[in-house]
């Protein structure tokens, strides 16, 4: 019974999905409403030399982001409250004194960039995500060369319940900002240039922070 039940329900969401999609536009086809009035829109309505990726990803599309960011929120939340509490470190591994010397000399350089990219991202190519992937690949290579212990270091013990929830606590300062100043949840002043900057750069920083973290502790948590 409870299998006709799930097959009933599958056939009756999956007919008008399968029929809202046949009814699409052709992939590539110019009648699409992005070509005929939705990418005109979104730059007409962009500021000034705003970076039009960045503009719909926290503007337009600002609570999808949202979303995305408390997905892997929840994920480090559910391995953490999975895996044992008790931390065992594994021991060090010993590297070649060559990859040793590499990792050391290029950490800073890697630290950079990823800062660069995360503040640059709403004006250019790049963004928190972006940023977070490299900072959080930064932490788990020397974590791979050198031991998780080595990963650890990079973490602030005191900071790291915050640091860890920042993406989605950068999205409610916005969120709050933007009712106050334009009327709506994750609205952007346009006329209030320093505040809109700003607002922008912040939630980057968010996400980056926040997303380097998380992936540093899903990699801690599986190495324990």
């Amino acid at each position: 019974m409870k299998g006709r039940l799930a097959a009933a329900f599958a056939t009756g969401v999956s007919i008008p999905m399968i029929a809202a999609m046949a009814a699409l536009p052709r992939h590539g086809s110019p009648d699409q409403p992005i070509h005929t009035h939705v990418a005109r829109h979104y730059i007409e309505q962009a500021p000034e030399s705003a970076n039009l990726v960045t503009q719909v990803l926290l503007d337009y599309r600002g609570m999808d982001t949202f979303g995305e960011v408390v997905v892997i929120f929840a994920a480090l939340v559910a391995v953490l409250v999975l895996r044992a509490r008790g931390e065992r470190p594994l021991p060090a591994p010993s590297p070649s004194p060559i990859v040793g010397f590499i990792v050391r000399l290029v950490t800073p350089f890697f630290a950079l960039f990823a800062f660069h990219v995360i503040l640059t991202g709403h004006e250019a190519p790049g963004g928190g995500l972006q940023g977070a992937a490299i900072l959080g690949g930064l932490v788990l290579m020397n974590g791979i060369v050198f031991g998780p212990e080595r990963a650890r270091a990079f973490l602030p013990t005191r900071a790291l319940p915050w640091l860890q929830g920042a993406g989605p606590l950068a999205f409610l300062a916005a969120g709050i900002l933007g009712g106050i100043t334009t009327g709506f949840a994750l609205g952007y002043p346009a006329h209030l240039p320093v505040l809109h900057e700003a607002m922008l750069v912040g939630v980057e920083l968010g996400i980056g922070i926040g997303g380097a973290v998380i992936f540093s502790r899903l990699y801690l948590a599986m190495e324990a």
